[in-house]
């Protein structure tokens, strides 16, 4: 009994808010702004040394919102720049060879190598000559041979190892040092990464609506810190009766209006519920059709900086725009006094009038459900909900 009472007097005061205001082309309701707010938090688990905004505060795309304490990831950070450092070196050391000192050292080897080669080979004509004349003997001549041999062979080893002093390292182990690169460059770039993430930045431009923690407070990753509304995330929310449900697109315009906005705000239908926001419990009639009001909400296209979530405003609705003529509603406005016939005093569109005729209502429908409560009407003029429903229930068991 309490629901219904309560749905009643929904109705009643949607069915006041309509009437309130009207004309043959526009519908008047009230309505109210709702925002979908952005939570801003961070992506590691740290304590909060600083905070940058307060509450109202406007911050533009980029801008730093807080900080956390970031000691520790700033000493991994260093870590891994010298885990790079180290690596490069180690390359660099394979590419290039020898350093010059080690090639001087073997240079001045072969130099005496290369000494020692000359001496033996004039040792080695000596003994020819004096064997020639039998003045030598052969064992001084093999002598000489065998120095001269030692010789040249010393001199080819100490050449091979200039060589090689100036040559970069093997293939492989360049490949390995360039590898051990590429992780330490890796593991910086991580370290880098969560040491950037102690400051957390505004991703949209907008309005600090709350700050959610405060300095000294240990904060987990993903847990939000502020509340960020942006301009375009804000949008408005009113309900629409649903025998005007047919009158209303997506993208059709709206005039708006509120205390203290500004004069020429408009807005534009993005969204309308697929269902009835509210729904009496009983089987639907001509009368409880009345009842029914559905979600509208719209994108403010103009002015949405003067709008504050929960704030009231006024829509207007022009019935009219862009649609294709309803053969139901031309048969309607036939039956309506012209302008040279008497009118009553009161000529707004409200639901306090005859209802508008549904297309697919019977013809032979019984007078109280053509005469059913509705929105404009006083509370104690309308039928409960619950006779309606005993009603229903007889007639079935009749039947």
């Amino acid at each position: 009994m309490v629901r219904n009472a309560a749905s009643i007097l929904f109705a009643a005061v949607l069915g006041a808010a309509l009437a309130a205001c009207g004309d043959d082309r526009h519908l008047y309701v009230e309505g109210y702004v709702e925002g979908d707010f952005i939570l801003a938090g961070p992506k590691v688990q740290g304590r909060l040394e600083q905070m940058l905004v307060e509450e109202g505060d406007r911050v533009a795309a980029g801008e730093a919102l807080f900080k956390l304490d970031d000691r520790e990831h700033a000493a991994l950070l260093a870590r891994a720049k010298a885990g790079v450092a180290q690596a490069e070196a180690e390359l660099e050391n394979l590419l290039s060879g020898k350093r010059p000192q080690e090639i001087d050292v073997i240079q001045a080897q072969l130099e005496e190598r290369q000494a020692d080669l000359s001496l033996a080979e004039i040792e080695l004509s000596r003994q020819q000559r004096l064997v020639r004349t039998g003045a030598g003997s052969k064992r001084a001549l093999d002598e000489a041979k065998s120095k001269k041999e030692f010789a040249e062979a010393s001199v080819r080893e100490l050449m091979a190892q200039l060589e090689t002093a100036k040559m970069p390292a093997r293939e492989k182990e360049i490949v390995a040092a360039e590898a051990r690169v590429g992780a330490a460059k890796a593991e910086l770039a991580q370290s880098q990464y969560l040491y950037d993430q102690h400051t957390v930045y505004a991703p949209k431009p907008g309005t600090i609506t709350d700050v959610l923690h405060y300095p000294g407070e240990v904060v987990t990753p993903g847990s939000p810190v502020v509340s960020l509304l942006p301009p375009e995330n804000k949008k408005l929310r009113f309900f629409v009766p649903e025998q005007y449900l047919s009158r209303i697109e997506r993208g059709n315009e709206l005039t708006v209006s509120c205390d203290g906005c500004v004069s020429d705000l408009t807005a534009r239908v993005s969204y309308i519920a697929p269902e009835a926001e509210y729904t009496p419990p009983v089987i639907f009639s001509s009368g409880s059709r009345d009842k029914l009001v559905f979600l509208v909400e719209a994108m403010p296209l103009s002015g949405a900086r003067s709008l504050k979530p929960g704030q009231p405003v006024e829509i207007a609705l022009d019935l009219d725009q862009d649609l294709m003529a309803d053969p139901a509603l031309e048969s309607e406005e036939e039956q309506l006094p012209g302008p040279d016939e008497e009118t009553p005093a009161d000529t707004k569109q409200s639901i306090e009038g005859a209802p508008i005729a549904e297309q697919g209502d019977p013809p032979d429908q019984n007078q109280e459900q053509q005469n059913g409560p509705q929105l404009g009407e006083d509370l104690g003029d309308a039928v409960p909900l619950e006779d309606d429903a005993a009603d229903h229930t007889q007639e079935m068991g009749e039947g």
